[in-house]
């Protein structure tokens, strides 16, 4: 965005923004109402391309993207599980069946990636960086689209105003062929721990 559009756009002073890059002296970026609104790179835009090190994107873009899931599903109602607003109070078995976390999480749990402890009261809970996903973070596009999925056609529009509408139709078809992938696993899975248990009683058995 133009340093100039930067005040009325954005409401961001941009004199305080090159005093903060002088401070921070690392590259960042600031988005705000859905615009970039400033980035700063300590060796100049040619090296905007070269690899650095970020902090929390992972948890940024968690919440930005559940904070837009909250906002265009605000209006629905709730008459059971997996229905109504999405929010960050939210347990997290109002929207998913299944998950390997405290069973009494709330969203906002999965989103600080503190979910896996077995004390969630203040004070007892301590932060674990969920690096590639595995523990908990990755949960949250599993409750996003459940949530999404209650009515697409406000996310599609908002999409379409960015030009990105088919974006979302790729989600959802991926997230349902991740579904029936995950069915068959589980179908496979309960299948090979039948034969194990057949398996383990014959040799019981031959013993006798």
């Amino acid at each position: 965005m133009p340093a100039e559009q930067v005040a009325d756009r954005c409401g961001l002073d941009p004199t305080l923004l090159a005093e903060a890059d002088a401070v921070v002296n690392q590259a960042y970026a600031v988005i705000r109402y859905g615009q970039l609104c400033h980035e700063y790179y300590p060796g100049g835009d040619a090296s905007s391309d070269a690899p650095s090190e970020v902090f929390s994107t992972t948890k940024t873009l968690g919440a930005l993207v559940t904070g837009i899931a909250a906002y265009e599903t605000r209006d629905l109602p709730r008459d059971g599980r997996k229905t109504g607003p999405l929010s960050d109070e939210d347990r997290v078995d109002h929207w998913l069946d299944e998950f390997t976390f405290n069973p009494d999480a709330q969203v906002a749990h999965v989103l600080g990636m503190v979910a896996q402890n077995a004390d969630l009261s203040f004070g007892h809970k301590k932060h674990q960086y969920d690096t590639v996903g595995a523990v908990q973070i990755n949960r949250l596009s599993d409750v996003i689209n459940t949530a999404i999925r209650q009515d697409p056609e406000p996310v599609r529009s908002a999409l379409a105003r960015r030009g990105a509408a088919e974006r979302l139709d790729e989600l959802l078809e991926a997230d349902e062929r991740r579904r029936e992938l995950n069915t068959r696993i589980d179908r496979v899975r309960a299948e090979q721990n039948k034969l194990s248990g057949e398996i383990e009683s014959a040799a019981k058995a031959g013993k006798r």
